[in-house]
Order: structure tokens, then C-alpha cells, then sequence
């Protein structure tokens, strides 16, 4: 098949956050059979551009807008202009990011200049681009949003002026999703949390559905030899509201808890912080280490992964990057969401209260063989359900399901 491919950056193993790391398995578990023509974004961040280089010299069709800011006065234009569509149009701020005139003139000529079977689209952030072609049109969508009551007291933890954008652009995501999703004829969810999200959003969209857990390009498993005792990890990025509250949920309440029953345990927080929403987390036996170039090593020393995640949608890359690493993880019911398991029983320690997520991490800290048979154990599921070449398999079943219902459509008109 010929697959015109939109993603919001260019896809990367090693990207610090998951919409690349999953665009990076969708092309390793397809490209070996179909021809792919990547369209993206690249930049301002160094790391998008050279993974944009990455891709061309490794002779990948990709076709990407490169925003390069170098300078002050251009970096100020793109946040008023950014700032003004946000507030005018009510655009989630991702969204506004990744709205560019280039890219909808890029898709334009290509659709014009090239014949596709099939638009793959990643993410509700691109799904707003037209695509001037007849063929079916499929939406993996990361995380659907669902809508909430208003948080009248977020502004007053952190900064005011970001805490309530952040509010805003919760409340603005439901709008933004009702808008984009009718143009698809399917749409891939992680979870069936998210689909029935989008079922109460929209439940005329509830039979273009579709449940399909993403994969990754495995990582080798951790050497236990380097684990260091006592050590908690968690992993994310402090831009995402999920990943801010349970970093704060397990520095603040569980590791009270943890500190009862396991002495001398210490809690690693790891991730980009650029608004410093987990600066007052500082403890002893808390660290707050911010980004780092390879996560591999921090999660490798941990003795126990913890992600105990809350809030929020979608299925969670920390998790299942743990998994493949034969980590042991402590999580909650909806951090375990979207884990494909032969029994139906995922390998982690699941648990959802303070006090019951703490007993789970001390008695892993306490106990290295049940660790690391439990790290064995998410690894063997890694492999069988979640690589980059079964991921591929699903979502080739997934195009094929979606043009026979088409043409099913068609023929019945």
C-alpha cells in the first residue's frame, strides 16, 4: 500500500516523549511492506531536527516543515502568534503548535503530485489538516480528552498564569476532538477507557471504534546486577497534567507510606520539568533530576518502577518501556491500561490507594527474587504482544478492516 503518514514530529526511538517513540514502531512494523511517505514537523527543539535527519539519511520518504529559530525576535514572533490563536480560536495550545501554513501547502502538492491508498494520521493535533484525496483516512488518536467539571483551584498551585491556560486548554480539547473526529472513517484508540471517551463524546463515532494497544522498538533488558537497592523510579514529562499529578500523589502521599515500612528507600523523579511543577518536591530521600538524554540507565538502577497514574487517558509509554526493560512496576488500575496479556492478567503490581500502592513498592524493595520474576514476566509480554512487528500486524489487519467497510459502504449506496 501506498500510506501518506502525518505525525506532529518526526518519529524516534529515543524521543523524550511517546508520540514519536510510537510513530518510530508504526514504521518499523510496516515499512518492510508498504510504501510510506512521512509528513511532519521538526524543530525549534535540536532533537526533532536530528532525528529528521536521522530519518532521511536512513533513506526514509519524509517530507517535514523545520522550524529553526535563531534568534530571540523570531522565537517571540511564533509565541504571539501562538498566544493569539489560542485565544481567538480556542485551540488547545498543542494543537496551535503544530499548526502550520507550510504544512497543509506540503500535504496539498503531494496529494495533487502522488496517488495514496490510505492517510494514517497520528495524533487530533493533525487531524485538523485537509488531505485532498479520495482515500480512506485513519486516526490513531494518543489520548482522548475526556471533558471534566471546572478546577476552580488549579491556579493557586504552581503559577497562576500557567495554571489557568492549562485549565482553559483542558476544557478546550473536547471541542477540538468533536470537531476533527468525524472526518475519519476509523479511529485507533490504545484504550477502551479512551473509546468509551470518545463513545460520550460523540456516540455516533462509536462503530469506526477501534482498540488496538500500541508497541515499541523493545529496548534490551536491564542487567539486574545494576540495580541499586531502595530506588523508585518514575519517569514523564511535567508538561502533561497526568504525569504532574502522580508525581506529586507519590512524593507527597504514597512515599510517607513507603518510608513506614522500607527504610532507606528514595524516590527518583525523571523528566523534562520546564515549569518547575515538581520543584518543591525536594526531599532527602526525593530527587527531582529533570530531563536526561537516555532514560535506559535511570530506569535500569531502579530496584522497583512506580507509575502511578490518576487522571488522563491514552496508555502509558512509561509503562510499558519498564515492561520491555524486565522492570518491576507498581501502577495503578488505569496505568496498566491498554497492556495486551495472554491471560488477562498483566504483569504488574497494581494497586489504587495511597496506602496500597506503598505496601505493593515495599514488599518489591523488600524481596529481589519476586522483582525480578515479575520483570521477566512483563518482558515476555513485551516481546509477544507489544515489538514493533506485532504492533505493525494489528494495525495492517486495522487498514484492511477499514477498506472493506468502505467499499462494503460503497457497493450498498
Amino acid at each position: 500500500m501506498r500510506i501518506l503518514f502525518v505525525t506532529p514530529s518526526p518519529p524516534s526511538a529515543a524521543a523524550p516523549s511517546a508520540v514519536p517513540v510510537v510513530a518510530w514502531a508504526q514504521l518499523r512494523g510496516l515499512a518492510a511492506r508498504h510504501a510510506i511517505t512521512v509528513v511532519t514537523i521538526a524543530g525549534p527543539d535540536p532533537r526533532e531536527l536530528e532525528a529528521l535527519e536521522r530519518l532521511r539519511t536512513a533513506g526514509v520518504d519524509v517530507h517535514a516543515v523545520e522550524r529553526r529559530d535563531v534568534s530571540a525576535v523570531a522565537r517571540g514572533a511564533r509565541w504571539l502568534r501562538n498566544a493569539a490563536r489560542w485565544a481567538v480560536l480556542r485551540r488547545p495550545m498543542y494543537v496551535v503548535w503544530h499548526h502550520e501554513p507550510a504544512l497543509q501547502r506540503m500535504l496539498d502538492t503531494l496529494c495533487h503530485e502522488r496517488t495514496f491508498d490510505l492517510v494514517h494520521v497520528n495524533d487530533s493535533a493533525m487531524a485538523g489538516y485537509a488531505f485532498a484525496t479520495p482515500a480512506p483516512r485513519l486516526l490513531v488518536e494518543i489520548e482522548a480528552r475526556a471533558p471534566r467539571p471546572v478546577d476552580w483551584t488549579g491556579w493557586l498551585r504552581g503559577n497562576w498564569y500557567r495554571g489557568i491556560m492549562d485549565e482553559a486548554d483542558w476544557h478546550w480539547w473536547p471541542l477540538h476532538q468533536r470537531r476533527v473526529w468525524r472526518a475519519f472513517d476509523r479511529i485507533e484508540l490504545f484504550t477502551r477507557r479512551d473509546a468509551e471517551t470518545v463513545t460520550a463524546i460523540l456516540p455516533e463515532l462509536a462503530p469506526r471504534l477501534h482498540v488496538d494497544p500500541f508497541g515499541i522498538e523493545l529496548p534490551g533488558a536491564a542487567d539486574p546486577s545494576l540495580e541499586e537497592e531502595g530506588t523508585i523510579a518514575f519517569v514523564g514529562t511535567y508538561t502533561h497534567a497526568p504525569n504532574v499529578d502522580a508525581a506529586r500523589w507519590l512524593a507527597l502521599e504514597v512515599m510517607p507510606h513507603v518510608r513506614a515500612r522500607s527504610a532507606g528507600a528514595r524516590l527518583e523523579l525523571y523528566g523534562g520539568d520546564p515549569r518547575g511543577a515538581l520543584a518543591d518536591l525536594r526531599r532527602d530521600d526525593v530527587r527531582v533530576h529533570g530531563w536526561v538524554p537516555a532514560i535506559e540507565p535511570a530506569i535500569a538502577r531502579a530496584a522497583v518502577i512506580a507509575a502511578p497514574v490518576r487522571v488522563g487517558g491514552g496508555q502509558r509509554m512509561k509503562v510499558l518501556q519498564a515492561m520491555a526493560m524486565a522492570k518491576a512496576i507498581v501502577t495503578t488500575p488505569r496505568g496498566a491500561d491498554g497492556i495486551v496479556c495472554d491471560d488477562g492478567a498483566p504483569p504488574l503490581a497494581i494497586a489504587d490507594t495511597a496506602e496500597s500502592v506503598a505496601s505493593s513498592i515495599a514488599e518489591l524493595l523488600a524481596d529481589p527474587l519476586r522483582r525480578r520474576a515479575l520483570g521477566a514476566r512483563a518482558r515476555a509480554t513485551a516481546e509477544a504482544h507489544h515489538d514493533a512487528a506485532a504492533y505493525g500486524a494489528r494495525l495492517e489487519d486495522a487498514y484492511a478492516e477499514m477498506i472493506g467497510t468502505r467499499a462494503t459502504r460503497r457497493a450498498a449506496s
